[in-house]
């Protein structure tokens, strides 16, 4: 009985309205904020593990080579890596198709 007027008189009283939902679409906001980064999170740390794969089969391949151009390659880019990787081309000449 307590709870049902309290419940009533939170119904009457607007402003108090107001306020619960805005704190209630703040907490939506969040929760939102909170799964987006998650999600970009899982994606980037996918990206970096393809670079580290990478890293080690180029470093075999091409060991007295710089590799820090990995680094400015987008997600596509890397994949091309990928494709490249067994050709019999020299670092500059992938490095060229890579980045051009």
């Amino acid at each position: 009985k307590v709870m049902k007027k309290k419940l009533e008189t939170f119904k009457q009283d607007k402003e108090l309205a107001h306020y619960a939902m805005q704190r209630q679409l703040g907490r939506w906001v969040v929760e939102g904020e909170k799964r987006l980064k998650y999600e970009e999170g899982i994606e980037e740390g996918k990206v970096n593990e393809r670079k580290t794969i990478l890293m080690k089969l180029l470093k075999d391949k091409y060991s007295n080579e710089s590799l820090s151009w990995l680094d400015k390659c987008s997600p596509d880019q890397l994949d091309c890596v990928f494709n490249y990787i067994y050709s019999n081309i020299t670092m500059n000449d992938l490095k060229h198709n890579i980045l051009n």
